[in-house]
C-alpha cells in the first residue's frame, strides 16, 4: 500500500477495502515502460488503439507498462479492463486494487467506479454510504457519472438521507455535462 494512498484514504479505510475485495496488491508482471525504452504516453497511446480495436490483452500489456511507472490513467484503465473482464479474467478484487492506486492520484473516474463496486456490491459488500463517499469525492472534481449517481442515491435515500432538493442539484449538475440518464431523471421528476 502506498504512502499516498495510506494518506489520502486513511490506512484502515485502504486496507479494508482491499481485504474486502480480495485484493493484495499484486506483483506487476510488467517491466515499467522507461525500463523498455518507451514513454508513459507512448504505452497509453499504444494501449488506447488496441483498446479501440478491441484488442484489449494488448491494451492490457500497454497500459501496465505505463501503471508500472504509477501513471493514474494507466492504472484507471487496467482497473477497467479488470472490472469487465477485457482482456483478462474479470476479477473485482484487482479492479478495486488498481481503481484504488489511481483515486489515490486523484482520478475522478477511478472514484466514481469505486462508488460503483460498493454500489452493486462487486467484490465488496453493497454499501450505500461508502458508495455516496466515492461518488461525492467524484463529484466534487465535476465527475458527470458521479454527479447522476450521487443524485440518484439522495433521491432514493440511499446511503444518505432522502432529500429530493440536493438530489436534483446533483441532477442538474450531471445533466449540464449531457448525461442522459440525468436528463430523462429530471424530465421525469420536473419538480
Amino acid at each position: 500500500m502506498s504512502y499516498q494512498l495510506r494518506q489520502l484514504l486513511g490506512a484502515p479505510a485502504m486496507a479494508a477495502a482491499l481485504a474486502l475485495a480480495g485484493a493484495a496488491a499484486p506483483a506487476l508482471v510488467a517491466t515499467p515502460a522507461a525500463a523498455q525504452g518507451i514513454s508513459v504516453q507512448v504505452a497509453n497511446n499504444r494501449g488506447d488503439a488496441a483498446f479501440a480495436s478491441k484488442d484489449y490483452a494488448s491494451a492490457m500489456h500497454w497500459y501496465m507498462l505505463a501503471a508500472a511507472q504509477g501513471d493514474a490513467s494507466a492504472e484507471y484503465n487496467v482497473g477497467w479492463l479488470y472490472d469487465n473482464g477485457d482482456g483478462v479474467q474479470q476479477d473485482y478484487g484487482q479492479a478495486m486494487h488498481w481503481y484504488m492506486l489511481a483515486a489515490a492520484q486523484g482520478d475522478k473516474s477511478a472514484e466514481n467506479n469505486i462508488g460503483e463496486l460498493y454500489y452493486y456490491g462487486h467484490g465488496v459488500p453493497v454499501d450505500f454510504a461508502v458508495a455516496a463517499g466515492w461518488y461525492r469525492q467524484a463529484a466534487a472534481q465535476g465527475e458527470e457519472n458521479a454527479e447522476f449517481s450521487l443524485g440518484w442515491l439522495y433521491a432514493y435515500g440511499q446511503g444518505v438521507p432522502k432529500d429530493d432538493a440536493t438530489a436534483r442539484v446533483w441532477m442538474q449538475k450531471s445533466a449540464a455535462q449531457g448525461k442522459q440518464d440525468a436528463i430523462d431523471w429530471l424530465a421525469k421528476n420536473p419538480g
